[in-house]
């Protein structure tokens, strides 16, 4: 009946039902009804079409169905890319730890051969060739886990005014041997007035450290490299040259790609990870700065420019360099670590050094020998057995005579969870093996003096 009065109202019927055929199937139909018309307007017939819309339902039906299929699928990619970011960075931390175990023992025997090798030359040479590789390795480590932690955008910066004419100096000062190896010539071309950048003092320094090592990688022996500091506008430049191997124009656009390198049949074995002008770009743009590389071809040499906001305000910081002698001898130390060699090398380093140094292995022996022994400084690993670190320097904190002691974590665990829990622990300070001497020495010399 309503088609009936829609169809004599001069409007179009339509609609979708469902026809049970004979075998008792159902077939969804659409049918539509229009009315024809003589010419005086007065109702002649009808036309009817009813079609059978089985293949588009089931379209709909399999569209709607792979939609939801498809968000299933993107929910669980999404999930499953979350859960192999997780484990990455859990692997890299494990990685980062089990490798400076190791690396720890070697720089404390390295350090200790050293100070009683004498002044024989092949000795001194042997000295400086385990601690340039220490320090190469320990480099690695360093930049594995910077790449984890800025891809993941948990890296954080220190920020402090800091003058750049001390910074860049200090940093040359400590890659002399790596150009002295090679037979190097360095010079260095800095502004006449004080340039001052607010930023991390730790990570401006791995920038240029990070393009030194390049530049020193890729220039033949006997090769220069320039490091130059002007001022353009309101910025600080810092310009990194060598007469090296330089850059194929291929390279340039991707230089900075994690993982890029220069051909390995160009360069040698000596070739590295490819990660560190990675993080010199990272770093450089948290500091709101860009940097740039620019060579004339292969064989021409390169350059990288960086360039970064000068401070507006403050008086820079600028940075002491530690004393690389030893603090004065007498301080009581204790160095509680289940990685024997490790806690032993340490120890006979200090002994040489002047301290009276023990031992011990787990953390239940670090609050007895602590209380007996009451040392100046106490250097704690923290994943040990029968008692972790981290409650052992608890338990130590809590006992009258140690409101004069210096509580140091040394361990192979370096992510920011691992300082906040330490600090929280109450650790004064959180090292990371292996430790450099002059972090070393500078925190004995402090303790010495307190």
């Amino acid at each position: 009946m309503a088609k009936v009065i829609e169809i004599r109202t001069r409007r179009r019927a339509r609609q979708s039902t469902v026809l049970l055929s004979r075998s008792g199937r159902e077939i969804p139909i659409d049918d539509s009804a229009a009315p024809i018309r003589v010419a005086e307007g007065e109702l002649f017939g009808v036309i009817l079409v009813i079609r059978d819309v089985t293949e588009q339902k089931r379209s709909e039906h399999v569209g709607a169905s792979k939609i939801a299929r498809d968000v299933s699928r993107q929910k669980k990619s999404e999930r499953l890319l979350r859960e192999s970011d997780r484990r990455k960075d859990e692997f890299l931390a494990t990685l980062g730890h089990e490798l400076r175990n190791p690396l720890a023992p070697i720089r404390n025997v390295a350090e200790v051969l050293c100070r009683i090798a004498g002044t024989h030359p092949e000795s001194q040479v042997a000295c400086e060739i385990l601690r340039r590789q220490v320090r190469v390795m320990t480099h690695l480590v360093d930049d594995l886990l910077d790449v984890s932690r800025i891809t993941s955008g948990r890296l954080r910066l220190r920020q402090e005014t800091i003058e750049l004419l001390q910074l860049l100096l200090n940093t040359v000062e400590s890659l002399r041997h790596a150009f002295e190896a090679k037979r190097q010539l360095i010079g260095v071309s800095l502004a006449g007035e004080t340039l001052a950048v607010l930023g991390d003092r730790t990570r401006l320094t791995q920038i240029f450290s990070n393009l030194l090592n390049n530049a020193n990688k890729y220039t033949q022996e006997g090769g220069h490299i320039d490091v130059e500091l002007t001022r353009e506008g309101g910025d600080a430049l810092v310009r990194v040259r060598d007469d090296g191997m330089g850059i194929p124009a291929a390279m340039l656009d991707d230089i900075f790609e994690l993982f890029a390198q220069v051909p390995r049949t160009r360069i040698g074995s000596d070739s590295g990870l490819g990660i560190g002008l990675t993080l010199a770009k990272r770093i450089t743009e948290l500091h709101h700065g860009s940097i740039e590389a620019r060579s004339a071809g292969e064989g021409r040499g390169s350059e990288f420019v960086v360039r970064l906001p000068l401070a507006d305000s403050s008086e820079p910081s600028a940075g002491t360099p530690v004393s690389a002698d030893p603090p004065p001898g007498g301080l009581k130390i204790l160095i509680a670590d289940d990685n024997k060699d490790s806690a032993v090398s340490l120890a006979m380093l200090l002994t040489t050094m002047g301290h009276e140094a023990r031992v011990v292995h787990d953390g239940e022996a670090a609050v007895l020998a602590a209380d007996e022994f009451q040392p100046s400084v106490i250097f704690l690993d923290l994943a040990m057995p029968k008692l972790n670190g981290y409650e052992a320097a608890r338990q130590i904190a809590q006992q009258p005579w140690a409101r004069a002691t210096r509580l140091v974590a040394l361990t192979g665990w370096g992510q920011p969870s691992d300082l906040e829990r330490s600090r929280a622990a109450g650790f004064h300070r959180h090292l990371v093996k292996p430790v450099e001497m002059d972090v070393l020495t500078g925190l004995l010399e402090s303790a010495a003096k307190e």
